[in-house]
């Protein structure tokens, strides 16, 4: 990572839990965003809603949890994590498959 840091618009993806621990490195290299596949711990939630990094958790096709910094409120630190989710839509049958008759 020489000569790469700052990571001012880049993005850093946890193939796990994002601990407090992760949220602290993220804030040193200067990630942007923080998202992982698991959940975050709570100490992380509380590190970047007071530190203003936007923070993924449970990122899964069409679903997140996030932590954002509102546009109207900067530096404050009482925010609240906000849940964006988004529906699947529903799997189409396959091809060939056999009607469902009511008997």
């Amino acid at each position: 990572m020489a000569g790469r840091v700052p990571l001012a618009g880049h993005a850093a993806l946890l193939s796990g839990r994002a601990s407090y621990e992760l949220v602290q490195k993220a804030l040193r290299a200067g990630v942007a965003v923080l998202a992982a596949i698991g959940a975050p711990s709570s100490l992380a939630v509380n590190l970047a809603v007071a530190s203003g990094l936007t923070l993924v958790g449970f990122l899964r096709d069409g679903h997140a949890t996030s932590t954002q910094i509102p546009s109207d409120s900067p530096g404050s630190a009482t925010r609240a994590p906000s849940t964006t989710s988004q529906p699947e839509p529903p799997a189409a049958p396959a091809p060939n498959a056999p009607a469902l008759s009511q008997a």
